[in-house]
């Protein structure tokens, strides 16, 4: 055990030795490398300082160089930018003399065209003002046509053409300005057309209603004073159904004068009366003229004077109704003059007796009663006294021949319708050749040897002559080859031959 322990001992000591021999060993090693080191050091170090110093000539030098090379760049740019500077100079003291040119010659132009603007705004105003003036012009015309009575809506129209123009003119814009009154002129003309053919179909209605009335009115009122003209002569006004007058006579001639009334003056009474609100439009028409009277809003309706037309049509194919049944009971006529008579004996009638429901003092001329003053009735119902003609041509007994003359408006001329009937209302037309005016149909009458009253053409036209033959004056046909004398010659000779 102590053996092993000192061998131990000696082990550890020869470690221990050992292991400083080994760190001196290190310890010179390291020595002699850190002396190694720093020689390799102060090599480098030189090294790199010659090596520094030799690049830094080197780059000083190429710095110099570069420089240098700047410099020329720098000169030789400066040269190229100073002569491109001085060559901008130049163009640009051009451009400025240009753009003063350029400026006077504008402001002359501006000038120029202010005054070209001026002068084109002054003829398109004139040219405006002369298609606008057109406007008015027939905006005044077409006022003065029925055009409230076709065209109601149109007079807003033109109000809001106005409207726009005034509008324009605060924006000086005469051209459309100008289109505008060109396009409303134009649909202008295009309505006054419209309304002008509208208008002539109201005037054709017209004139055949009128034609209707007055043939109905004559045909009636002539019947009616058939049968009263014989006690016209005798008394002014009288109710013949008035029972105040007949309550002393028989029933059965009471009967029989009533009976004869109604067929004549009842039915033709009832005709009469509807007639008279037609008459009275006919008047008002012919007083103001027709455009006046269709510039009313309430002037009648071409649809409603149809309907007058026909209903006054079928009238007139009713009266012969009427009028067979008086022809019936025309032997019982003579019954009632010889009652009439006795009335007429027994009672005094004044003048201011109360006003007949036949109105016979409208029919009988007070001065003349052995004819009836129809042309008296023509101007009181129609208004212008020469507008017609009316005679009586005047055979033997009680029969009576009527002529009535109507001139019609065809626009560009006249023709003028010969009319005759004798009272009993057998009637038959003539169509006379074209007459150009009044006088040549008085030379008609006169060719006729027409005798005239006392009181001349413009109070009352009245002519008559002593035989007509009727047949032969209705069956007479006068075409427009047919001359006034030739016309004239036949008729007389026919009514001579009587």
């Amino acid at each position: 055990m102590n053996g092993y322990q000192g061998q131990l001992a000696l082990l550890k000591q020869r470690i221990n030795q050992l292991d400083e021999d080994y760190r001196a060993k290190l310890a010179k090693e390291k020595r002699k490398f850190e002396q190694e080191l720093k020689r390799l050091e102060q090599r480098m170090i030189r090294q790199n300082e010659t090596e520094r110093k030799k690049l830094e000539q080197e780059y000083r030098r190429k710095i110099k160089e570069y420089q240098r090379f700047i410099r020329g760049e720098i000169t030789s740019l400066d040269k190229e930018l100073q002569e491109e500077i001085r060559q901008k100079n130049r163009e640009i003291s051009s451009l400025k003399r240009q753009m003063k040119e350029i400026e006077n010659n504008l402001k002359k132009n501006i000038e120029g065209l202010k005054q070209n603007i001026k002068e084109d705004l002054k003829r398109k105003r004139e040219i405006a003002g002369r298609y606008v003036n057109e406007f008015r012009n027939v905006v005044a015309v077409f006022t003065k046509i029925p055009h409230q009575k076709f065209t109601p809506d149109k007079l807003d129209t033109i109000k809001e053409v106005e409207k726009e123009f005034n509008i324009l003119d605060d924006g000086e814009m005469y051209e459309a300005k100008t289109a505008v009154a060109i396009s409303s002129t134009s649909a202008l003309h295009r309505l006054e057309i419209e309304v002008a053919e509208l208008s002539d179909q109201w005037v054709s209605e017209y004139q055949l209603y009128k034609q209707y009335t007055s043939h109905l009115f004559y045909s009636i009122y002539n019947h009616m004073v058939r049968w009263e003209v014989d006690y016209a002569k005798k008394i002014n006004e009288i109710d013949v159904t008035d029972t105040f007058y007949l309550n002393d006579f028989d029933e059965n001639k009471i009967n029989i004068i009533k009976e004869i009334d109604f067929w004549s003056f009842g039915k033709y009474l009832e005709y009469f009366n509807q007639l008279e609100q037609e008459l009275e439009l006919i008047k008002e028409i012919e007083h103001r003229g027709i455009d006046d009277y269709l510039l009313d809003e309430e002037s009648i309706a071409i649809t409603t004077l149809i309907e007058k037309s026909r209903n006054l049509n079928e009238s007139l194919n009713q009266l012969f109704e009427v009028y067979t049944k008086a022809q019936d009971n025309q032997e019982k006529y003579y019954l009632r003059k010889e009652i009439m008579n006795d009335i007429i004996k027994q009672f005094e009638i004044k003048r201011n007796v109360q006003k007949s429901q036949i109105k016979v003092e409208k029919a009988i001329d007070d001065s003349a009663l052995e004819y009836v003053n129809y042309k008296m009735l023509a101007k009181k119902l129609i208004g212008d006294p020469r507008r017609s003609l009316h005679g009586i041509l005047i055979s033997t007994g009680d029969l009576e021949i009527h002529i009535y003359i109507r001139p019609e408006d065809l626009g560009d001329r006249y023709r003028n319708i010969i009319l005759l009937y004798d009272d009993f209302g057998d009637q038959g037309y003539l169509s006379s050749a074209e007459f150009d005016d009044y006088q040549m149909l008085l030379r008609i009458l006169r060719q006729l040897d027409l005798k005239i009253d006392d009181r001349g053409y413009e109070e009352n036209d009245i002519w008559y002559i002593p035989f007509v033959d009727l047949q032969a004056v209705s069956n007479l046909q006068a075409s427009k080859d047919i001359n006034i004398q030739k016309f004239a010659g036949k008729l007389n000779r026919a009514i001579r031959r009587r």
